[in-house]
């Protein structure tokens, strides 16, 4: 493969020449120790080395062939990276020099990708940078902690800091700092920035449109198969509620903080399902908590008060995706969430939200439209997909990253927005 380097900000980086873009892998945008704050990288020693990895991902569940999703998604040797603690990565793919640029630079989407909170990575085999890039945006894919690495609170650490769980929010709002600090020096527009993610992916985008941490460094968003909108009711806990809930897991293991904090990362991964099960029991989960600085309110309310930190928002969910109804798809809670969330918000001064509908049944099993099988056509992967997709698989992918990244460009994905009065969905199907 053939090197390419930039001089950024941050000093020189060594990338890699792709058929459709230039890509620099593993990127790292911050660092934190277990269960402290992300600290920005601001400089670099030496020439950085984007060229040989895609940086590590958190510790998390290895999925078999025999699964779903390890089958659909995860079993490729290809695309697996290492595992550690050390996971505040990004890679970037950027246009090539012959895609025309705007005198203000590319427009960037930053990539959070979806596995419950407690898996997934940014370069996963159905995701990838090339297809944006072609049509000119730069695509930042984003690692970061997941489980009780990005989600675990406890009152040592709230006395320690002052605050206490949101570590996996306080990561994807550093990635999203990295990238509006010196996406410049990438060829990139700071001020035309959109995030995105999937399930887990999206409630965090979700998470950043209403955490008053993020400014107005978003102009666009878009949620995918994620969100917490009345329909769906997901309220958060506080923080003093997922901290008892720490102290009170460790009371019962019969552990004190420093034992528990001092495990070794095989360890600590370990209890990740005995902590969620516990949690959960105790309305607390590895979702984000009300901490009083990351966030000060449940979404709903930040929806209702009009504190949604972006003018230009998208969201949708797939025909056989969670909790669907399949003969009546719009008295779904996921549908319905989607509908009335693009309705408020399109009646607020300066917002404009879209709605979408993915309804492709994929070839290959009785899966159906199901949760995440857009994936594969929004970033113009189906090639590596094991169904047995057409040419008119293709040309619908070749439409979504259309409209994906025409939305990145300029807040318009091209189709009508969903409003209280006109509640239009954009349906994708192949023809």
């Amino acid at each position: 493969m053939e090197k390419v380097t930039r001089t950024t900000g941050l000093g020189e980086i060594t990338g890699v020449v792709l058929p459709r873009g230039i890509e620099f892998r593993g990127v790292q945008y911050a660092e934190a120790g277990r269960w402290q704050l992300p600290k920005p990288v601001t400089h670099w020693d030496g020439v950085y080395d984007a060229f040989s990895g895609f940086g590590n991902k958190c510790p998390q569940y290895h999925w078999s062939e025999d699964e779903f999703y390890g089958k659909e998604f995860y079993v490729d040797p290809e695309f697996d990276v290492p595992e550690s603690e050390d996971c505040l990565y990004m890679t970037i793919t950027v246009p090539k020099e012959d895609v025309p640029k705007p005198e203000t630079g590319y427009p960037v989407a930053i990539w959070y990708h979806g596995g419950g909170m407690v898996n997934g990575w940014g370069t996963e085999q159905e995701f990838d940078g090339e297809a944006f890039a072609a049509r000119g945006v730069i695509l930042c894919r984003v690692n970061e902690r997941l489980g009780l690495f990005g989600g675990f609170c406890h009152p040592a650490l709230v006395a320690r800091d002052g605050l206490s769980g949101n570590y996996q929010l306080a990561d994807h709002i550093a990635a999203l700092d990295f990238v509006y600090d010196n996406i410049r020096g990438f060829g990139g527009d700071p001020d035309k920035i959109t995030i995105f993610g999937q399930s887990a992916g999206s409630m965090g985008v979700e998470a950043m449109l209403c955490s008053p941490r993020t400014g107005n460094r978003i102009r666009g968003a878009i949620m995918q198969s994620g969100i917490s909108y009345v329909f769906t009711n997901r309220l958060l806990p506080t923080m003093e509620q997922a901290a008892l809930c720490g102290e009170q897991y460790l009371e019962e293991k019969g552990m004190t903080f420093k034992e528990f904090e001092a495990l070794p990362w095989q360890d600590l991964y370990a209890l990740t399902d005995e902590y969620r099960a516990f949690a959960e029991q105790r309305g607390v989960s590895y979702a984000p908590v009300l901490d009083g600085y990351y966030l000060t309110k449940n979404y709903n309310d930040s929806v209702k008060d009009g504190d949604v930190r972006a003018p230009f928002l998208m969201a949708g969910c797939c025909a056989d995706d969670m909790r669907m109804n399949k003969e009546n798809p719009e008295e779904s809670p996921l549908y319905k969430a989607v509908s009335g969330w693009c309705s408020e918000l399109n009646g607020q001064p300066g917002k404009t939200a879209y709605a979408y509908f993915f309804e492709r049944k994929m070839p290959g099993d009785d899966a159906g439209a199901f949760h995440s099988a857009e994936l594969w056509y929004v970033f113009g992967t189906y090639a590596r997909c094991w169904r047995p997709l057409s040419e008119q698989d293709a040309a619908l992918s070749e439409k979504m990253s259309d409209a994906w990244t025409d939305f990145a460009k300029n807040g318009n994905p091209g189709w009508a927005p969903c409003t209280l009065e006109t509640p239009y969905f954009k349906h994708w199907n192949i023809e």
